[in-house]
């Protein structure tokens, strides 16, 4: 057994433990929480709830699969001993539910690039940005504990390593092995693929082809940049933009009460620039809109209040100055 992992749970024997994770929680995110929670139980006795804002549409289909239900727990605050944030690398991220957590009790467990200020509110935290998926982190700590995961749990959490990594564009040495120790336990392999896939109703198909519609295109030498504003939907049309063929795009939902703000990017532009989303683009916009951001170096956002516009030339700064190149406005015509 790894001795440093196993320092680390020793801390949760006999604990009243929270799991949660960011708003519209996606499989990654899901499937994490749900076999963590039964890795807890089974090895360190621990009492364990989840909470969370919300899930994504993805991930109800996947819940009402495995005919499971998470209750939404409103009032919990100094009701535990420690809560685990699982791939959610700020607390700003989880919505209302991080307005009530006490900072000296969170535990991080993520994939992602730990923020730059980690230490100001995780005295504890299990950080693997190696890994294309927190799933996977749970996986193996699963194995390593020799714990028997139940159908949902393992069904989830193969979900979840298949969806962060996207669709296994994005491994790491060991992410083929636990999807086939996963797969053959006698998972639908191709039942949880039809789920990750579903068919797009009409509100977020409208809502990519609007974002086509409101673009803007930048040139810096070779690379393509698409900016586009939407009321919803945000990072699948970001997704799109990119899937079109833009090499970044940065998608904004701007309102009154809020800004989100979504980016995309490709592998090649990631490899070649070397400009990282979430440390180069999101986590410095986060205090401009009042918020915070963070992701991976393809895959980032953030979450604020106020100043959409700025935030969005500020983008477009930061962009031309890792790039060295003036953003060249593209004409419509």
């Amino acid at each position: 057994m790894n001795t440093s992992l196993q320092d680390f749970f020793n801390r949760f024997q006999n604990k009243k433990i929270i799991l949660s994770f960011h708003k519209n929680g996606d499989p990654d995110a899901l499937g994490s929480a749900v076999a963590l929670r039964e890795i807890l139980k089974q090895k360190y006795n621990c009492q364990v709830n989840i909470i969370f804002d919300s899930v994504s549409k993805i991930s109800t289909l996947l819940l009402e699969e495995v005919k499971l239900k998470l209750s939404e727990l409103t009032d919990f605050k100094d009701k535990y001993d420690y809560i685990i944030l699982l791939d959610t690398n700020n607390p700003a991220q989880l919505g209302e539910i991080g307005l009530n957590i006490v900072k000296d009790k969170i535990v991080l467990i993520d994939h992602h690039l730990p923020h730059s200020e980690i230490t100001e509110f995780s005295a504890f935290h299990l950080i693997k940005p190696e890994y294309p998926a927190t799933s996977q982190i749970i996986f193996e700590i699963g194995e390593c504990f020799n714990v028997n995961l139940s159908y949902a749990s393992s069904f989830l959490l193969l979900a979840g390593i298949i969806y962060d990594s996207r669709y296994f564009t994005l491994i790491n040495s060991g992410t083929f092995l636990a999807a086939y120790k996963l797969a053959k336990t006698g998972l639908d392999y191709g039942r949880i693929l039809y789920l990750l896939n579903p068919l797009k109703d009409r509100s977020e198909k409208l809502a990519r082809l609007k974002a086509v519609k409101r673009m803007d295109l930048y040139e810096a030498g070779e690379w393509i940049i698409a900016l586009s504003k939407l009321g919803s939907f945000e990072a699948s049309a970001s997704r799109a933009l990119v899937q079109l063929g833009a090499d970044i795009a940065i998608v904004a939902n701007i309102s009154k009460a809020n800004v989100r703000i979504s980016g995309r990017s490709s592998q090649e532009f990631f490899k070649k620039t070397g400009i990282n989303l979430a440390k180069d683009l999101m986590e410095p916009i986060g205090p401009i809109i009042n918020g915070q951001g963070g992701g991976h170096s393809t895959a980032a956002g953030c979450n604020g209040t106020a100043n959409g516009e700025e935030a969005l030339e500020k983008i477009k700064e930061i962009l031309a100055e890792k790039l060295g190149l003036k953003l060249k406005k593209i004409s419509s015509d």
